[in-house]
């Protein structure tokens, strides 16, 4: 279990760096596009097109690494007043729906990757392949849901371990 909480660690940490970049792209690419459009009158073609994936990109590659941060909203005003025991069977619950969630998203990225390749998708205005894209959202659509396997395993163990429950909602507010 360790060895594979590691790897999910690991693979969010690197998404995460892949997010980063993203988002320097999409920073980049506007305030280059709005100095060149106001100074030069010559935008950037396709800038547009360039930030929505990009956009995409840095979206979907931080899920993985906030849910490892804790960084996700989780409503525990009513969980800290129930017994300990009833609130970690509850957030296993929860975890297994949103693991489940997760794995028809996934399930849906592959089927839009299937459509998009076999249609040879592509950008409207720069003609660049969208397919790639795809195959991103699908590996962050897995990661993600690996990472919530593994806060839901956590979760469950929690209910019949008083010093693992007492570590997951020490910081419930």
């Amino acid at each position: 279990m360790k060895a594979f909480e590691k790897i999910c660690v690991l693979l969010s940490k690197i998404l995460s760096y892949i997010s980063f970049a993203g988002f320097v792209i999409i920073m980049v690419f506007i305030v280059l596009n709005v100095v060149l459009r106001v100074f030069f009158s010559a935008p950037i073609l396709g800038a547009y097109e360039i930030v929505e994936q990009m956009m995409m990109v840095g979206v979907f590659t931080s899920f993985a690494y906030a849910q490892r941060q804790g960084s996700h909203i989780r409503i525990t005003m009513l969980l800290m007043h129930l017994p300990r025991k009833l609130s970690m069977l509850l957030c296993t619950l929860t975890g297994l729906g949103s693991t489940a969630i997760m794995c028809l998203l996934t399930y849906a990225a592959y089927r839009q990757f299937v459509v998009a390749q076999t249609n040879h998708y592509t950008s409207a205005m720069l003609g660049f392949p969208i397919p790639p894209f795809y195959v991103l959202e699908i590996i962050t659509c897995v990661v993600f849901a690996l990472t919530l396997l593994v806060d839901t395993l956590k979760d469950a163990r929690a209910i019949f371990d008083d010093e693992l429950a007492k570590e997951l909602t020490q910081n419930w507010t």
